[in-house]
């Protein structure tokens, strides 16, 4: 039993700076759950900062992070994950994916194209064949004679095959023009000229044009002679 009275009591409960009387307990509470809404339009505004608290991660006005790369740092792009587009700063390079393939899109500021192309002949293979024997030593004897006919085909000379048992030189002619002159010795009796190159099909032949092979024996003894002209037709 105290011996204070009642004023006395609130005098002692009292705190006069908060107003309020002296209170002394502990409260275990329960609070249910609670939704928090952040709204950066409305306001709020979460940083992300170092642990000093000074230094605040950057967005830029696009939403991006202003990320500085420094100290070498090595960036590896793998194309099962990144992609990396090309552009001019406005504009980004398109592809296309034809079947498996995709390849990039290429637009031709100047759309002329100015080529100079060549038609390559195809025709079957015409062989002239032409023998001469016992040509006497010092003599040249025409070998075979071919006149190319009139009509729709064209006919190119690609290949002359030329042979003999004695040294002995050949001359290409073509109507009265000498186009190869060769000549072989005891090493060698057989040759091939090839007049198909890369730049050439052959020698064309006009109607009523003609080749031929002569060959003079300057070998030791009497000699035979063979020749094969080898012609590609085109119809015309």
């Amino acid at each position: 039993m105290t011996k204070l009275d009642g004023n006395q009591v609130l005098r002692s409960v009292y705190d006069e700076s908060t107003k309020k009387l002296k209170v002394d307990a502990q409260v275990n509470a329960t609070v249910g759950s609670m939704d928090i809404v952040i709204d950066a339009a409305g306001g709020d505004n979460i940083a992300i900062s170092d642990p000093t608290g000074t230094k605040h991660l950057k967005i830029n006005a696009d939403g991006s992070i202003d990320a500085n790369i420094t100290n070498g740092l090595e960036l590896n792009i793998d194309q099962s994950n990144d992609s990396v587009r090309i552009g001019d700063g406005v504009n980004l390079a398109t592809t296309t994916t034809l079947q498996s393939k995709t390849g990039l899109d290429v637009n031709l500021l100047n759309p002329t194209i100015t080529a100079t192309t060549k038609q390559v002949p195809v025709g079957p293979t015409k062989l002239t064949y032409g023998t001469i024997t016992g040509v006497n030593v010092g003599i040249t004897s025409t070998i075979v004679n071919y006149t190319a006919p009139s009509g729709q085909a064209q006919y190119y000379l690609q290949k002359v095959y030329i042979s003999g048992d004695q040294n002995s030189s050949y001359i290409l002619y073509k109507n009265s023009d000498i186009l190869i002159k060769t000549r072989m010795a005891h090493t060698q009796f057989s040759q091939t000229m090839d007049l198909n190159t890369a730049s050439s099909f052959g020698i064309i032949l006009a109607p009523g044009d003609v080749v031929r092979i002569d060959a003079t024996n300057g070998g030791v003894g009497s000699g035979t002679f063979d020749a094969t002209l080898q012609f590609m037709e085109i119809e015309a």
